[in-house]
């Protein structure tokens, strides 16, 4: 018997999966969707399906191995560092700090940790700043041709330090960032919350949800659940006649939400242990934000723009709230829509190819094949 032609296969797949990730079978025949699964085709599905579950596995993490590879060859420069296009009409585009430090957390979850080593050594020679007498010592700035020093990008950093168990580093990263980038004027509406930069002080929720997962992964419980509640108070819509009651503001100037933005503050909802939030927000994002084709729009606004990002993001978030199951549907059609030859691409239209996009598609590749053994918890 051919179980993988079975009418019942795919959906026992999609929505089966995260049930018995870490469990025993031991149900009888179940019910999908208000119908019993095909009772004949049931016991030798039990049977079958954890080697099913382990297959998959194998086949997703040879993928992101794959990806790491396809990486590597077309992306690193001679000196060590990525360049953050794949492909670029306008010559070799200079490396930036973002999709370095995504390099770095894939190549440590993929268990190349001797080459995660090596970027982060070639990270600091090329953009931590060294200067005792500069304001910003022991930052990172954006990119090696640009003085511009950002939150998110230094919390993406830090991300990176927690991961290599660099706790000293990572520490004096937050410290540094405290000082610069968050708001502690008593007065200020902002107060408690992470500005963009000094020249632009004014927060925004993407960058503040990478912050809050920095410190979660920094062990830093009291500061992320302040954090997490200055985030509440400024950005969640918590108006009951509101469209998008439940979800967050990108910042307090424009209407649209964001699925970036929301993805992001999901996944650090999860690190924090608020799993019920997170699942609340990972629904609302999926009945607000998701089309009729099972894409992930960029924003509230737009309809018809879709970007991966988007996608990998919310993709990300379904792992680490065990929906396993739907994260391959999303997978699955990450991989229909935006794979080409090697890499994938950043949008529907037109084949511009980001570094830091394909990082993130293979972290979340990499989560996927974990199947809740393996998440950021765990290092």
């Amino acid at each position: 018997m051919n179980l993988l032609d079975s009418q019942n296969w795919k959906k026992i797949k999609e929505e089966l999966f995260e049930k018995y990730v870490e469990k025993d079978i031991k149900e009888e025949v179940p019910i999908i969707n208000g119908k019993l699964v095909d009772s004949k085709n049931w016991k030798e599905i039990k049977r079958y399906l954890p080697e099913e579950i382990k297959n998959e596995r194998e086949r997703l993490l040879n993928e992101a191995k794959k990806l790491y590879e396809n990486i590597n060859l077309l992306g690193k420069m001679y000196d060590g560092l990525y360049k953050s296009r794949l492909s670029s009409l306008f010559g070799l585009p200079p490396p930036y700090l973002r999709c370095n430090a995504l390099m770095g957390i894939f190549a440590y979850l993929l268990g190349e940790k001797k080459e995660a080593e090596e970027l982060y050594v070639k990270i600091n020679q090329k953009f931590r700043v060294n200067k005792t007498t500069d304001k910003y010592n022991g930052l990172y700035k954006c990119g090696t041709t640009y003085r511009e020093i950002l939150l998110s990008d230094n919390a993406l950093m830090g991300i990176f330090l927690c991961l290599l168990g660099k706790k000293d580093e990572a520490e004096e990263v937050y410290k540094k960032i405290n000082e610069r980038f968050r708001d502690n004027e008593i007065t200020s509406k902002y107060n408690g919350l992470y500005v963009l930069n000094e020249n632009n002080p004014v927060p925004q929720l993407s960058s503040n949800a990478l912050m809050g997962i920095f410190l979660c992964l920094l062990r830093k419980e009291d500061e992320a659940k302040e954090l997490y509640e200055k985030i509440n108070e400024r950005f969640k819509i918590s108006d009951n006649s509101h469209e998008y009651k439940g979800m967050y503001l990108s910042t307090n100037i424009s209407p649209a939400i964001y699925t970036i933005d929301n993805a992001l503050m999901g996944i650090f909802l999860s690190l924090l242990g608020r799993k019920k939030e997170a699942i609340q927000l990972y629904t609302n994002i999926k009945e607000k934000l998701k089309n009729e084709e099972g894409l992930y729009r960029y924003d509230s606004v737009n309809q018809s723009t879709i970007f991966l990002g988007a996608q990998v993001l919310v993709g990300i978030l379904s792992c680490l709230i065990g929906r396993f199951g739907e994260a391959q549907a999303i997978y699955e059609k990450i991989n229909e829509i935006f794979k080409g030859n090697k890499l994938y691409k950043q949008w529907i239209i037109g084949n511009d190819v980001l570094t830091s996009s394909n990082a993130l598609v293979g972290i979340f590749t990499f989560l996927l094949a974990s199947r809740g053994r393996k998440t950021l918890h765990n290092f």
